[in-house]
């Protein structure tokens, strides 16, 4: 009995001695006692002397980090007491906290000191859910007044107004004491660019001047037909009044048997014979227009009096397509 006595005592002298031994120095694989632990190594192992605890409980051992002393290869087993030991790969987000050391290969701070390098320091594509397009080749899509034209990244984006501008006549035309429709100005509307629901703007600026009270009559069409015509108010005898004018036509439908309705109105001061308008179109409601083939817008002009001084002159004639 003593004997056995004292080979407890004697191991449990060695144990302490070896303990203590391996303190600040490198890890020491102790024996291992299977009665002094709670957590003992798997078989083939020993404990290391700084990857043990004592449950201060039961007075045994948890060894938590084992060596295997024919390979050296180091496992460590979860402590339920020490907290558990995570499995790999270990989550970035959810198992780690904190910042790691410079000393340990960290930068110790959430900032980097310099500024990332394209394409040196990425890779990858940046995906939707972060502000990227998930591609290197992103689909453009065309809208409205919008094209796209060329291949990935060498595209080009173009807007369009939705307005164009057909035709401009900036050539000034005076007519003289004439009672009769007398052409002014005209432009030309190239061929299919009138379609269903287009809209023309036209536009007229001019000066008249009269020696006798008059009205004067602007006659606007398509191609030599009058399909609007609006009047001024009576004139006062003076010079260079400004004027203006304007017609919107609608086309209806398109092709060679295409149909269009279109308003027109006159303005100028007193002495150019005030402001007459809006005038609708001449037909029942609507004219014959051809968007097949070329138009003409024209504009002609008749004086309701014969005066040698009555003069009306038209500066410029523009037509916007909407």
């Amino acid at each position: 009995m003593k004997s056995k006595i004292l080979l407890t005592f004697s191991a449990a002298v060695f144990f302490c001695a070896m303990l203590f031994y391996s303190m600040d120095r490198a890890p020491i694989a102790l024996a291992q006692q299977g009665q002094q632990f709670e957590l003992a190594c798997p078989i083939g192992t020993n404990p290391l002397a700084d990857h043990i605890t004592l449950d201060q409980a039961t007075g045994l051992y948890r060894a938590w980090g084992c060596i295997d002393l024919r390979t050296g290869k180091i496992t460590l087993q979860p402590d339920a007491a020490a907290g558990a030991i995570p499995s790999l790969p270990i989550d970035l987000t959810a198992s780690v906290s904190g910042l790691l050391p410079a000393a340990n290969g960290g930068t110790g701070a959430n900032t980097l000191a310099g500024l990332i390098a394209l394409p040196s320091d990425v890779s990858g594509l940046l995906p939707i859910a972060n502000g990227g397009t998930g591609t290197n080749a992103p689909g453009l899509v065309s809208g409205p007044n919008v094209t796209i034209t060329g291949t990935w990244p060498n595209q080009t984006v173009a807007a369009a107004s939705a307005s164009a501008a057909v035709c401009t006549n900036s050539t000034p035309v005076t007519v003289t004491d004439s009672t009769v429709a007398t052409l002014l100005q005209t432009c030309s509307i190239p061929a299919n660019t009138l379609a269903a629901g287009s809209l023309l703007s036209v536009e007229l600026v001019g000066v008249n001047g009269t020696g006798s009270a008059e009205t004067i009559t602007l006659n606007l069409g398509l191609s030599g037909d009058t399909q609007c015509n609006t009047g001024s108010g009576v004139t006062a005898v003076s010079n260079f009044q400004p004027w203006h004018a304007r017609a919107l036509l609608a086309v209806l439908t398109a092709g060679a048997s295409g149909t269009a309705n279109e308003s027109c109105e006159y303005a100028s001061t007193a002495n150019g014979g005030g402001v007459k308008g809006p005038s609708t179109a001449v037909g029942a409601p609507t004219f014959a227009v051809n968007t097949t083939i070329v138009n003409t817008f024209d504009v002609t002009e008749t004086m309701s009096g014969a005066n040698a001084t009555n003069t009306v002159t038209e500066q410029i004639l523009k037509v916007l397509a909407f």
